[in-house]
């Protein structure tokens, strides 16, 4: 009580694409994310396997491809997920069987992604969620396949500070990781903070069109970097 309260900062306009869907594709809540200034993993949307071919000489190394359905929110265990690709036959076949998974599921689709493969020291996640009666909440914490079981996570109400953040931060069971181990590098939270308060502008913008943003994994690349490797918006009522 003793900290000011953080000013609320100029919101954006934000805008979803036009659908039905309780969920927003992949493609289209990846596009919405960069639009508002969120740092995405390089990627491209593909319309055939040629397409999935030609994206490697763009992103160089190893791609992985998905199947972007906004009825199919959760890929994995769909089959619309292929990692690991380093060759263009193997971008072909992998898209071949995307999307012929996509047709068997009936799903109108934007296509598959493409996205570079991005080497993390750790996963982590930030999420948010507009409530009706106490507004933005974003929660961040410790990400990756094992977030819900690790349950390491802090949460925080818009508006907030970058000092906010950082503060949160250090709550977390992993936070002593953070300052380096064993001469590791330590990692730089400025980044990660801003990221957060970005999505909360960007949920508190939408004023209720958008009702949660899943970002899991957010890729702690390097000492410096954070890039959102997987989305999932969900529309509001």
């Amino acid at each position: 009580m003793r900290r000011p309260v953080a000013k609320v900062r100029d919101l954006p306009k934000v805008s979803l694409p036009a659908g039905k869907d309780q969920f927003l594709s992949e493609w289209q809540s990846m596009q919405l994310l960069e639009k508002h200034g969120l740092p995405i993993v390089p990627q491209r949307l593909c319309r055939n396997a040629d397409d999935a071919a030609a994206v490697l000489t763009i992103l160089g190394g190893r791609i992985v491809l998905k199947g972007s359905a906004a009825s199919f929110p959760h890929k994995s265990e769909y089959g619309l997920v292929r990692l690991g690709i380093t060759g263009p036959t193997g971008a072909r076949s992998a898209y071949e069987d995307i999307a012929g998974r996509l047709i068997e599921l009936k799903a109108e689709n934007d296509g598959v992604i493409a996205a570079a493969m991005v080497s993390a020291r750790r996963e982590l996640m930030v999420g948010a969620r507009f409530d009706p009666q106490f507004g933005t909440l974003v929660m961040l914490g410790d990400g990756g396949k094992y977030v819900e079981a690790l349950k390491d996570t802090v949460l925080l109400r818009h508006p907030f500070a970058e000092e906010d953040v950082l503060r949160a931060l250090q709550r977390l069971q992993i936070a002593p990781l953070f300052a380096g181990v064993r001469g590791e590098k330590r990692y730089e939270l400025k980044p990660l903070a801003q990221l957060a308060m970005k999505l909360a502008d960007l949920v508190a913008g939408a004023k209720g069109a958008i009702a949660s943003v899943d970002l899991n994994p957010v890729m702690a690349a390097t000492a410096g970097a954070y890039v959102i490797a997987d989305a999932l918006v969900e529309r509001g009522q």
